[in-house]
């Protein structure tokens, strides 16, 4: 199906009349690309472009329209042939990676693709072409969440539920590289392109036409009207929150998943400071308290870093002028915050765990269920030295510090010993626990 074009050399091009059009060869230097860029046209079989890098270039550089509709009718009716029509084979494969290269050269997406893509994930079993097909899922350009939803996000969202940790944890990971693509690809082409638009549209700069920006002119425009691509990222964002939450429970907090959902949530916790993004959004406390308190040490560390590393992130968010008009969605999620950062404190550090408060927390409940559990020193059963995924560490570390034939316990661990055992989690690379307590607890001398 993907045929080459005949093999030649652009040679004696000074004879050639500038009027006259040349097919460009699979094997051409880069000199002669360029002194005959604006000659060059497509050659018959138009999916020469896959393998070819020069007429890649030519593609990227010459950005005629008649030249994209050709190859993105061609595109459309390969596909639906080749992997819509047919079970998983071998020239399904090259197809689609040739396909992906070309992508990745451009990077952006396609539009016939994603329109291929939204027709073929309604009948996808999940198993062919996964790679694949995942992949160029992450190269979609940004769209109102309700169209990305309803044509992409719906259809995978169903078999992320009824398929195996496996299917999880590979789509856990293209969230997290679609969320990428946004804030470093996506959002600042869209952004160049509504201000270009803007400008070509002012009256005042008709005249000047000619002096306009067009870096930011897509290969492919936007076929529709102006949206909020911010709205886009940050109902993505919670989106995929939500469906985490959920996976998690329905996985038993597996931990090749987790640390899938926790890499999600520690791009997201810089996503202003990094990606100058006007926003962030916190974990719901289905996902931020299942790591806390997993029996999994690394959970337990890198949520404690992702949440020391959201302190920053708000502090941040409110020097910013752009933040500045959604204040009261910013104190609430403070508000959130803050309530995460008393709950884990009073766990891991101040054994206040289960101690009566007025404010909301995951440890609100009638003194009567907690006595029940017949558990000793309830309070302190999630303290840096008692947490189920911390007390081997515990031991380990009285193993080394006491005297051998000494009977040790967890309990030792108190006063100054608990500052030389902090010093003992960072050589572990459990630092992110450590991390959390020296930027949210004040510890005295004697601590």
């Amino acid at each position: 199906m993907l045929k080459e074009p005949t093999t030649g050399c652009l040679v004696q091009t000074g004879l050639i009349g500038s009027n006259y059009k040349i097919s460009p060869p699979l094997k051409i230097c880069f000199e002669n690309l360029l002194e005959n860029l604006e000659r060059l046209e497509l050659p018959s079989q138009v999916a020469a472009v896959l393998r070819s890098p020069y007429l890649q270039h030519v593609i990227s550089c010459q950005r005629q329209r008649h030249m994209l509709q050709r190859l993105s009718l061609w595109l459309f009716q390969v596909l639906s042939a080749e992997i819509t029509a047919e079970d998983e084979n071998q020239q399904g494969v090259e197809l689609l990676q040739l396909l992906i290269n070309f992508t990745d050269f451009l990077q952006v997406n396609i539009p016939v693709c994603e329109t291929w893509l939204a027709d073929y994930l309604l009948t996808w079993n999940g198993l062919d072409y996964r790679p694949y097909i995942l992949r160029i899922f992450t190269r979609c350009r940004i769209y109102q969440f309700q169209k990305l939803n309803d044509l992409i996000l719906e259809p995978l969202r169903t078999l992320f539920f009824c398929s195996s940790v496996f299917f999880k944890c590979q789509l856990a990971y293209c969230f997290t590289e679609l969320l990428r693509n946004y804030v470093i690809l996506e959002l600042p082409r869209y952004r160049g392109y509504v201000a270009m638009k803007k400008v070509r549209q002012a009256a005042s700069v008709q005249a000047a036409d000619h002096d306009v920006d067009d870096a930011w002119d897509p290969l492919y425009e936007y076929h529709e009207e102006h949206f909020e691509a911010l709205q886009t990222i940050q109902s993505l964002i919670y989106y995929v929150d939500k469906v985490f939450a959920v996976g998690l429970q329905q996985e038993r907090d597996n931990s090749l998943l987790m640390h899938l959902v926790l890499s999600f949530y520690e791009m997201v916790s810089h996503i202003h400071t990094k990606y100058n993004v006007p926003f962030t959004c916190l974990p719901c406390p289905g996902v931020v308290y299942r790591a806390v308190f997993s029996s999994n040490a690394m959970a337990c560390s890198r949520m404690c870093s992702i949440i020391a590393r959201y302190r920053n992130e708000y502090s941040s968010l409110k020097q910013s002028s752009e933040a500045s008009n959604n204040m009261s969605d910013l104190s609430k999620q403070v508000t959130a915050l803050n309530g995460y950062i008393l709950d884990i404190s009073n766990s891991l550090w101040r054994h206040k765990a289960f101690t009566t408060s007025k404010t909301p927390s995951v440890f609100n409940m009638p003194t009567e269920i907690v006595n029940a559990t017949q558990v000793n020193l309830p309070n302190g059963s999630f303290s840096v030295h008692n947490h189920i995924a911390l007390v081997g560490y515990a031991r380990r570390f009285l193993v080394e510090t006491q005297p051998e034939g000494k009977r040790v316990h967890p309990s030792l661990i108190r006063g100054n010993n608990r500052d030389t055992y902090l010093e003992f989690l960072k050589t572990e690379r459990v630092d992110g626990v450590v991390d959390f307590i020296s930027t949210f607890i004040k510890r005295s001398s004697n601590n």
